[in-house]
């Protein structure tokens, strides 16, 4: 029995092929996924979620609009605590202030997707300020 080294390179290299070619794939799909515009925030509502900060895995804490009042929320797997409420007119104008490039608007059971695209696009904000530096 004969061993071709020839057919084995071929093999190997449709192999490779076929594997750069479902990375390419799905990096092409993920750049798609990743440019498309997170949903904003409905100025109209009673409610609205102003910032997201995941502290762990199924834990972040929130900033919440109601009607006005700014509350603080703690999110975990099984539970929502409330924190605080914030009535520091210097920290609320502050708040006010804060770029839309920090603002997560989705919830996180909601989405994963958009929660890590909102990250990505946080640290990539992050990376480019601090190069132009």
């Amino acid at each position: 029995m004969e061993f071709s080294f020839l057919s084995s390179l071929l093999k190997m290299f449709f192999a490779l092929a076929v594997v750069l070619g479902l990375m390419l794939g799905a990096a092409y799909i993920l750049k798609r996924v990743m440019n498309q515009p997170t949903a904003r925030v409905d100025s109209a509502s009673p409610i609205n979620i102003l910032a997201t900060r995941y502290i762990g895995p199924k834990n972040s804490i929130m900033l919440i609009e109601v009607l006005g009042q700014i509350l603080v929320v703690g999110i975990s797997g099984t539970q929502m605590s409330f924190l605080t409420e914030i009535s520091d007119s210097e920290a609320l104008l502050r708040m006010r202030e804060i770029p839309d490039r920090f603002e997560m608007t989705c919830s996180p059971s909601v989405d994963p997707i958009q929660r890590y695209k909102a990250i990505l696009q946080s640290l990539y904000a992050d990376v480019k300020d601090k190069l132009k530096k």
